[in-house]
């Protein structure tokens, strides 16, 4: 057996400032359990942090802004323009990478978004 040991993944996962770290926390279980080192990414980000990254969860949370989809904005709608343009960041500097991406909720969408989809 050799004395070499496994690097570990660095995971980021984007979250929200509010209600986002309530699930961080059950992201940062899931991880820890897989062997990963979850790294928590909150916006504003300046994109040089996103380097280094073996994947990224790009997480649940509030609504897309509709202007990023030419969609109808609702009344009821809670926004988070910051968080938009972060994961925005993350996807523009993950695909050309080849970097893993998953989207849970909201962050699916984003994915989608992010190719050119609507909601």
């Amino acid at each position: 057996m050799s004395g070499k040991r496994k690097k570990r993944s660095r995971i980021g996962v984007t979250t929200s400032r509010g209600g986002g770290r309530y699930m961080w926390w059950f992201y940062w279980l899931a991880l820890r359990l897989y062997g990963a080192v979850p790294v928590r990414l909150l916006a504003p980000l300046d994109p040089s942090e996103l380097a280094g990254f073996d994947g990224f969860i790009i997480g649940g949370g509030d609504d897309i802004s509709p202007d990023l989809y030419r969609g109808d904005t609702l009344i009821d709608a809670r926004l988070d323009p910051e968080r938009d343009a972060m994961e925005l960041a993350v996807l523009d500097h993950a695909t050309p990478r080849d970097i893993p991406v998953l989207g849970v909720c909201r962050g699916a969408q984003m994915i989608n978004v992010h190719k050119g989809g609507n909601l």
